[in-house]
């Protein structure tokens, strides 16, 4: 009994030290949630601004400048293309030419049969004969009336005055009109038959299909192969022609081209403004046919000679006369996109602003900020 009575003794003593200790570790505690609420409240009066800005280089000027995205690719001046029509509808009989061959300007690249022509003429000028010849006695008919009114108004004016003569005055003053409407309405059917005429004489001497200029035949129609009826107008083949030059670039895709804001090919110190050139949907064919993938084409004016390399600059996006800052300026947070200003004193004032283009080298700001100030930029 004495040892377990001893043994408790122990606890007991240990109990009071627990005690004792919990107190200290409970004052120990309120002391540092005191410190740590204090750090709290002084760190909330922290600048939001936590990276040093007394420096030159982390610092940049909101300036105004055009803002682009851009992409250049490597390109080809080379021949464009000739599409050659035919001349009238008829018959095609023969094809002297065929793809892959190179042609000389006014060299006869087909024949054909356009007699329906000569039957259009020989009907046009039964027309234009007839017509003529009705005019003709129309005309005899008109100045015999005509006459017979003057005669008749010079009759009454030596019986009875002028006064007499007054009614048959009107009468010829409205026949004369008369002719005259007439007159011009033969004009213009003369003058439409002749047009017509002077047509069909032009195709029906086009029995020859021309190269329009020196180059090599890209793409023939199967119409151009296959010997028949053709119509006028229509798409016979397609020349290569280096006096009309574009620029070609195989690794630009069209949907980008079709995209860009801006095309700029530079070749050596000189700058050309290009445009899209999109393929007729005989040319997409052929390239289909052959299994090959189209490289992009465009136009511009005054091009360098074929065979001069081109840089193609495809502009994405391209904003002009806008502030800009670089991209490390920006901060974002759950309010949106702020930047901070840096004073002449060197203090710093987050100022939220509006973004629009954002590129790799600059971003551009829509609101909040003006040309010349100073904004903090991160490392």
């Amino acid at each position: 009994m004495k040892k377990q009575r001893k043994r408790n003794g122990c606890l007991g003593k240990i109990g009071k030290g627990t005690r004792g200790k919990a107190s200290l570790l409970c004052a120990v505690s309120l002391l540092l949630g005191m410190l740590l609420s204090g750090c709290d409240n002084s760190r909330q009066t922290v600048p939001e601004l936590l990276e040093p800005a007394d420096v030159q280089k982390d610092t940049a000027v909101a300036v105004r400048q055009d803002c682009y995205s851009m992409v250049t690719y490597s390109g080809t001046v080379s021949p464009g293309t000739r599409e050659v029509e035919y001349p009238g509808d008829g018959t095609l009989l023969e094809v002297l030419v065929s793809r892959g061959e190179t042609v000389r300007q006014g060299q006869v690249l087909a024949r054909m049969d356009q007699g329906q022509w000569l039957d259009t003429i020989e009907s046009l000028e039964q027309q234009l004969e007839a017509l003529q010849q009705e005019q003709a006695l129309q005309q005899i008919i008109y100045q015999a009336e005509l006459k017979i009114l003057k005669q008749e108004e010079s009759n009454l004016t030596a019986q009875e005055g002028m006064q007499g003569a007054l009614a048959k005055q009107q009468e010829v003053q409205q026949k004369e009109l008369e002719i005259r409407q007439w007159t011009e309405n033969c004009q213009a059917e003369n003058q439409y038959l002749n047009e017509k005429l002077e047509e069909a004489y032009s195709h029906a001497g086009e029995g020859e299909i021309l190269a329009p200029c020196d180059g090599t035949v890209l793409y023939t129609d199967p119409s151009f192969v296959k010997l028949g009826f053709v119509q006028e107008g229509a798409a016979a083949l397609y020349i290569s022609d280096a006096e009309n030059p574009i620029v070609l670039c195989h690794e630009l895709q069209a949907s980008q081209v079709r995209d860009a804001s801006k095309l700029i090919g530079r070749s050596g110190t000189e700058e050309y403004t290009l445009t899209y050139l999109p393929y007729t949907s005989e040319e997409t064919l052929a390239f289909a046919l052959d299994a090959v993938q189209p490289p992009s084409r465009m136009t511009g004016e005054t091009l360098p000679p074929c065979g001069s390399y081109m840089a193609v600059c495809v502009y994405g996006a391209y904003r002009e006369d806008v502030i800009t800052v670089p991209p490390n300026a920006v901060h974002k947070d759950t309010n949106g996109a702020y930047v901070y200003c840096v004073a002449e004193d060197g203090s710093q004032q987050r100022r939220d602003v509006t973004v629009g283009l954002s590129l790799e080298t600059a971003v551009e700001i829509q609101e909040g900020l003006q040309e010349g100030e100073v904004v903090y930029v991160s490392e």
